[in-house]
């Protein structure tokens, strides 16, 4: 766990543990009590958090949150030092005048902070209950970038669907690294990083093929690989949110990456490679999900074909400190 002071631990707390902060909650299958133990595990557990910003009402009581992240891997492949802010408020907080008033507040304080330690760059996702943080943000110089869309299915309902396909599909081999990186590095154009016209194409390229490097060398994730003619043409890996499973007991994957070569689109091998990872997880899994743009229309509708639903969606806004 991060390494804070007493005073900052008991305020972040306090903060979580008291808030009434409404999520998305698994289809009630778990509490909101639970959820909130659930955010004060990530924001306690994460090395990358740098500060915590408190917004107080008339009584000194917490009603906002804001939490500033160095972002060192963006930050090592764009060369200048980046960070992310995330906002959460409490229900007490949420007449418009009030939010409005509060937001401007930690919006100017987190980026004073940022300036201080020499930040360029910074991004701020806004899930649905931060909405009203969008004209503060547009305000304070930050520009919209994507808007992000998340699925789920639940595993406990889910049937298997064989897909019919002219690739096989297995576990990750050491020898198939070099094709999944120059996949990678050659078929996202929906991400944050390519829709963001001050960042080069090619390191955001190289950022992907880093990625999944990282993720073969790290023995973290589940990968599975698309072959065909003994040759790796897509790849799907899944991250277990183990966080969340010693919170509330709910067994959660993540599809974090997901792809298929270029010259190999439109043949249903995402379908096979989607089927096979959640044939593979559904007896040790009860929810899995994916994250995709929202203007990416064919993961879209290859996400709800299979039975995924949204179930969240949020927006990345940016702001480049010239």
């Amino acid at each position: 766990m991060k390494k804070i002071s007493i005073s900052i631990l008991s305020k972040v707390r306090n903060f979580f543990l008291s808030s009434k902060i409404t999520r998305y909650l698994y289809e009630q299958q778990i509490n909101r009590n639970i959820y909130n133990k659930y955010l004060l595990e990530l924001a306690l557990r994460d090395k990358n958090v740098k500060k915590y910003l408190f917004d107080y009402d008339t009584k000194r009581e917490a009603t906002a949150l804001a939490i500033v992240q160095h972002l060192g891997f963006d930050s090592k492949i764009f060369d200048m030092p980046s960070a992310r802010v995330s906002f959460f408020f409490s229900r007490e907080s949420r007449q418009a005048a009030v939010q409005y008033n509060w937001s401007q507040r930690l919006i100017k304080e987190a980026v004073d902070y940022l300036k201080s330690i020499g930040s360029k760059y910074i991004i701020c996702r806004l899930n649905p209950e931060c909405i009203f943080l969008k004209h503060p943000l547009e305000e304070a110089n930050f520009r919209l970038l994507d808007a992000l869309v998340k699925f789920n299915i639940d595993l406990n309902k889910y049937c298997s669907s064989k897909e019919d396909s002219c690739v096989e599909v297995r576990c990750y081999k050491r020898s198939d690294l070099p094709y999944l990186e120059r996949i990678a590095s050659e078929v996202f154009i929906y991400d944050r990083f390519h829709s963001d016209n001050f960042l080069p194409k090619d390191k955001s390229d190289y950022l992907h093929k880093l990625w999944i490097k990282n993720i073969c060398l790290s023995n973290h994730d589940d990968i599975f690989v698309a072959v065909k003619n003994n040759k790796p043409v897509g790849f799907l890996s899944l991250t277990e949110d183990f966080i969340l499973k010693k919170v509330s007991g709910l067994r959660v994957f993540s599809i974090t990456l997901v792809a298929v070569a270029l010259n190999y689109q439109n043949r249903g091998i995402g379908r096979v490679l989607i089927c096979h990872a959640l044939d593979n997880i559904k007896d040790k899994a009860d929810i899995c999900e994916v994250g995709t743009q929202i203007n990416n229309i064919p993961a879209c509708r290859t996400y709800e074909s299979l039975g995924f639903k949204v179930f969240s969606s949020n927006l990345t806004f940016r702001r480049w400190m010239k």
